[in-house]
């Protein structure tokens, strides 16, 4: 990155285009990185206390967007109540 703190931006943009189904309605926080070249997604659900990472070496785009959404809207975790 030529600015510091461009990739989160970038990283963070990307889950936002996944707000509206309601991504963020399942976890306390919700970070995707790249390390390496290495995706991972930071999580912990919102009901729970345990710090999650899940690692998606060689996952294409669509296969990691498709993961977040079982680990977020399809999990059957609870959802918070948003007013």
């Amino acid at each position: 990155e030529s600015k510091t703190g461009q990739c989160t931006i970038f990283n963070t943009a990307i889950l936002n285009e996944f707000a509206d189904p309601g991504i963020y309605d399942y976890t306390s926080y919700l970070f995707l990185d790249f390390h390496n070249g290495t995706p991972i997604v930071y999580l912990k659900y919102f009901s729970e206390n345990e710090n999650l990472e899940y690692s998606f070496t060689g996952y294409t785009t669509t296969e990691i967007i498709f993961a977040i959404l079982e680990l977020t809207i399809f999990s059957g975790k609870p959802k918070r109540n948003r007013s």
